[in-house]
């Protein structure tokens, strides 16, 4: 008899570290914010996007942050391919109080980035990778400036004048 006691015990705990479990999950899913970041489509032509969950309640300054991140590790689906280089850098990343959003990136100059080996509709998949993925998500940026080891970056492949803060560009999202 305590053969049995013993294992409807065991099953009584089991259940209740599963509902616990169950719990969990659901309260990490309420925690977690939908967002959107741009990659190239697989014949590199379009930016398309994908769904992304981002932690709740981070501010405009750690969203900015996990946005970038996210567009440098790359696109987790298939059908969409990464645009800025794996071993890219994020070095900073601040939101001035007129809503413009700065990013300073350290791309290695192995990539074909800087000019060598990308053209100019490339270039512009890149820099509006990342600019829609920040204007879209974060309503306190409006527009945003690309700098490269902390300084002024004339271009990032050698075509598009990176020398101004650029807005969102949704004519080449599909």
């Amino acid at each position: 008899m305590s053969g049995v006691v013993s294992l409807l015990l065991i099953g009584v705990i089991l259940t209740a570290a599963a509902v616990a479990q169950e719990s969990a999950l659901k309260e990490t899913n309420r925690a977690l914010a939908q967002g959107f970041v741009y990659f190239t489509d697989s014949q590199g032509f379009w930016l398309k996007s994908e769904t992304i969950r981002l932690p709740s309640g981070l501010d405009a300054h750690q969203t900015g942050k996990q946005i970038v991140l996210k567009l440098i590790e790359g696109p987790s689906g298939t059908g969409l391919v990464r645009l800025w280089p794996e071993k890219t850098h994020l070095n900073a990343f601040f939101i001035t109080d007129d809503s413009r959003a700065v990013v300073d990136l350290d791309i290695p100059e192995t990539t074909g980035h800087g000019g060598r080996g990308m053209d100019t509709r490339k270039e512009m998949l890149v820099l509006y990778s990342l600019v829609n993925s920040l204007t879209v998500n974060i309503p306190q940026v409006k527009s945003v400036k690309i700098l490269i080891r902390g300084k002024d970056a004339r271009t990032i492949g050698g075509h598009l004048d990176a020398d101004f803060f650029y807005t969102t560009n949704m004519l080449i999202v599909k």
